[in-house]
């Protein structure tokens, strides 16, 4: 009787220890709307029991519903754009949110050329892309990552071509004889839109683009069509870390074009012609026949990070691989970059370092393949004659250049390029640092094209061979004095700087015809039999450049502000007389919203 009484009690127990927990355990639901200070819902805002992964997002309607079964937990709400919020659930169902608009990007740091400043600040068009806000999806360039990102900044690709780097403008096209092309500078190094190009999307900060003269007159003449600031990343502090960021891609043409095919020749070549084009029997369409039939993409970049209160460092090596529609033509990108710093004498110094270094090697076709393709016979063979080894050509067609030819062609191009810089910058006393800044970018381009003895444009030369190199190095010295000062009303920042610029230009082109035999292609050249007077060429060009730059940028009670530049260069290729040109600019802005009377409005954020 006891022993029975005892294992009742046990059981009884038990049940009532899984009751409470199965009750502790039970699910609850929470629902809520969020909206805007202007009352209207916000989707897409974040909802989480915090410290867990319990929560959802808000639909179009700004709503957002789920269950938990956590006691007593905290509901966090976030939002890009907005300040956060967290808050006790207290046994309540429906929580409601009015998030509030965060004004920290107001003030976070701009790179403005040499300057530094904040969107307050800045009376200029400037617009800035951060690591955040780029594109993404499969991004395969800088430019991509900001294509359509900026207001007035015009990415236009060359005909669809991947193998042609796209035209970049500034506010559009603002020279009719000089150049549109903006200026790009990387941490500080003067580069082309090449420099943009070589970089790997992954190992950006942020890019910053100056589009009125009021910045670019910072840079003078070389800034006109405006003017792209890169900032890599760098290493932080307190933290170590191994990145890999892979992407894959597979494309094809969205639409190609409909021509005739082999029947329908047929048909209008005996019926409106009356035979007069020749028919080879055979069934080819062309635009088919050049392309590749899948057309991969790869990026890889691997990038490993470290740091602490003194001294950080970055690191990356990355590959970028992208075939071309047509055969035979692609091109692949290898990049490798490190910058590192280092703080001293009681972190009043400053030291920094940057290289970069890539090479592309790019296979390319010759565009008139697309008219080839439209335009040859869709009767003649996809392949060569079987018993000439060569390619049946149509009389009736001269003007056009069988695609077999174009495919035939041997079109490369590599371009190595490292860019190196380092700067040094002590804070002498509160608001006023000196720094010295040296830079050194090498590019070499080399250019290796053959043509077949055998392809009817080349069979009276018997063939062509010819490579070129182009060689540019740029050195740069420059030291710049920065005072920035708050006193009570009164924000003043202003630099002062002076700076020096080497370039040099060497190129060289060699070309022979006259091959017997297609075997040593562009390695070779002395195999050729040819060599005219023109058929060897070579240059060599060197200037240099002296530049002073004052700027001030004076800001009142956060409400008026006036910025002034003054830049002077001096070139070598001017003549004695006028060696000298003098680039001014002034700005004016008044931050309307932070007026008395504005106050109370809700409207504009900052006007």
């Amino acid at each position: 009787m006891t022993k029975s009484f005892s294992l009742k009690a046990m059981l009884i127990t038990v049940v009532a220890i899984m009751a409470g927990v199965l009750a502790n355990a039970q699910s609850k639901s929470i629902s809520g709307t969020v909206k805007g200070e202007d009352g209207a819902p916000v989707p897409g805002v974040t909802v989480m029991i915090k410290g867990t992964t319990v929560g959802t997002s808000t639909g179009v309607d700004g709503k957002y519903s789920f269950t938990y079964t956590q006691n007593n937990p905290v509901l966090a709400v976030s939002c890009i754009g907005y300040e956060g919020q967290e808050v006790e659930i207290g046994g309540r169902s429906v929580i409601d949110f009015v998030l509030v608009e965060e004004n920290t990007t107001l003030d976070e740091t701009v790179v403005v050329g040499y300057a530094v400043g904040n969107k307050r600040t800045i009376t200029g068009a400037v617009d800035r892309i951060t690591e955040e806000n780029m594109n993404t999806g499969y991004v395969s360039t800088a430019v991509d990552a900001i294509r359509g990102k900026v207001p007035g900044l015009v990415i236009s690709s060359n005909g669809g071509n991947v193998q042609d780097n796209p035209t970049i403008r500034v506010r559009g096209t603002t020279s009719l004889s000089g150049g549109n092309t903006p200026l790009v500078i990387m941490d500080g190094v003067f580069g082309d839109v090449g420099m943009l190009f070589a970089l790997s999307p992954d190992d950006i900060q942020e890019i910053t683009v100056l589009k009125d003269a009021s910045e670019t007159a910072q840079y003078g003449s070389r800034g006109a069509a405006g003017v792209i600031v890169v900032t890599t990343k760098k290493g932080r502090e307190g933290r170590q870390q191994i990145e890999y960021r892979g992407q894959f891609g597979i494309s094809n043409p969205y639409k190609k074009l409909q021509v005739l095919n082999a029947s329908e020749y047929r048909a209008l070549n005996s019926g409106k012609f009356g035979g007069a084009g020749i028919d080879m029997g055979d069934d080819t369409y062309w635009m088919d026949w050049i392309m590749n039939d899948m057309v991969t993409q790869n990026n890889h970049n691997l990038s490993f990070t470290a740091g602490n209160a003194k001294s950080n460092m970055n690191a990356s090596i990355g590959v970028r691989q992208r075939d071309n529609v047509v055969k035979n033509a692609g091109n692949t990108n290898y990049m490798a970059r490190m910058s590192a710093s280092q703080k001293g004498l009681n972190d009043r110094l400053t030291l920094e370092m940057n290289i970069m270094a890539t090479l592309m090697d790019k296979d390319w076709i010759d565009t008139g393949i697309f008219t080839g393709a439209a335009a040859y016979n869709p009767t003649f063979p996809g392949h060569r004659n079987i018993s000439t080894g060569l390619w049946d050509y149509d009389p009736n067609a001269e003007t056009i250049t069988h695609p077999g030819d174009y495919l035939d062609y041997i079109h490369k191009e590599s371009v190595a390029r490292v860019v190196a810089s380092g700067r040094a910058t002590y804070k002498i006393i509160d608001g006023l640092t000196a720094s010295v800044f040296g830079s050194y970018s090498y590019t070499n381009r080399l250019n290796r094209n053959y043509f077949p003895h055998d392809v009817k444009s080349y069979r009276v030369a018997r063939g062509e061979a010819n490579n070129s190199t182009n060689l540019n190095t740029n050195g740069m010295a420059s030291f710049q004095l920065s005072y920035n000062k708050t006193i009570g009303k009164h924000a003043i920042s202003a630099l002062a700087l002076t700076e020096a610029q080497k370039y040099n230009y060497w190129y060289n082109y060699a070309k022979s015809t006259g091959f017997e035999t297609d075997y040593f292609k562009y390695n070779n050249m002395q195999a050729g039999s040819t060599v005219k007077w023109g058929d060897v060429q070579s240059n060599a060009t060197e200037y240099t450049l002296m530049s002073y730059l004052g700027r001030l940028n004076y800001m009142f009670d956060n409400r008026y502000v006036i910025t002034l530049n003054a830049r002077a260069d001096g070139s070598s290729k001017l003549g004695a007389n006028h060696k000298w040109g003098f680039f001014p600019s002034a700005s004016l802005a008044w931050i309307v919203s932070n007026e008395g009377f504005m106050k109370n409005q809700r409207l504009f954020n900052n006007l």
